[in-house]
């Protein structure tokens, strides 16, 4: 066979716009060198700004301006756009905080109101004062699982959680599934992402969070077994809606909690 030269590199400690901070067993991911830069484009805008406890408002979405709106100018609207794609990488490798907000941002950026524009600006300001935040990985030295092999099957802990906000857009009253995965207590996924139908109540609303929620599980189980890591099963899933689950596991109603049913046990 083809033989190819092979050579060991120290730990990384920067990667495609990420900083990696190492200590003992663990690992922080996390992107300050991009975040000083994002908040240094806005920065004198952001004097005036009070350092808010959080990215958003509860209950606070972003509608599409119509025209009797006070749009900004292209200039701003550039500016705007360009500090929402840098939030967008922000939110995809370390700042999950940040998902909810973005998500409803990235709705005008082809047009914003001044208003949108001040939400912007409100978490930009939120940024610069967590502008060390990151994710924490850590191993469990109390595991047994030190060693990995096609033929081990590893007992590591694998939990998702499951929301959704009923009705949450405010132009489309469509809802909004949100969901966060760990893998031995670490956090490997998240997400926020607007339903593509209406549901019609809140257990509706729920069951089609908990759908997206299991797809991004079965792909992330998928993975691990390419890698030759086989994950004991079930996996747990928590729901904060007794109706969503007693619909899924009693009624067992469609395809849906046919297939979902398979991967997951649930928990309330």
């Amino acid at each position: 066979g083809d033989v190819y030269k092979r050579q060991v590199y120290n730990m990384p400690t920067d990667y495609v716009g990420s900083q990696l901070l190492y200590g003992k067993d663990s690992m922080v991911i996390y992107q300050s060198t991009l975040s000083v830069k994002l908040v240094h484009q806005f920065d004198s805008e952001l004097e005036t700004v009070h350092i808010p406890k959080t990215p958003g408002l509860p209950n606070e979405g972003i509608v599409i301006p119509t025209d009797g709106d006070e749009l900004v100018g292209p200039t701003l609207q550039s500016k705007f756009r360009s500090g929402v794609g840098s939030l967008l990488y922000l939110v995809k490798i370390s700042r999950p905080d940040l998902s909810n907000s973005v998500r409803e941002l990235s709705k005008v950026m082809n047009k914003c109101s001044l208003d949108n524009y001040k939400i912007l600006l409100r978490v930009l300001k939120y940024l610069q004062s967590t502008i060390n935040y990151g994710i924490h990985y850590c191993i469990d030295n109390s595991s047994s699982n030190t060693s990995i092999s096609s033929s081990t099957t590893l007992n590591w802990k694998f939990e998702s959680y499951s929301d959704s906000d009923w009705a949450g857009d405010k132009a489309t009253r469509k809802s909004v599934s949100g969901w966060s995965i760990f893998l031995e207590n670490c956090l490997v996924a998240w997400g926020s992402r607007g339903q593509k139908t209406v549901a019609q109540s809140s257990t509706e609303a729920e069951i089609i969070a908990q759908n997206e929620t299991v797809r991004e599980v079965l792909y992330i189980l998928q993975v691990l077994k390419f890698v030759c890591i086989v994950v004991d099963s079930p996996s747990v899933m928590y729901c904060d809606n007794s109706g969503a689950n007693f619909w899924l596991i009693i009624m067992k109603v469609d395809v849906l909690s046919t297939w979902m049913l398979n991967p997951c046990s649930w928990g309330t």
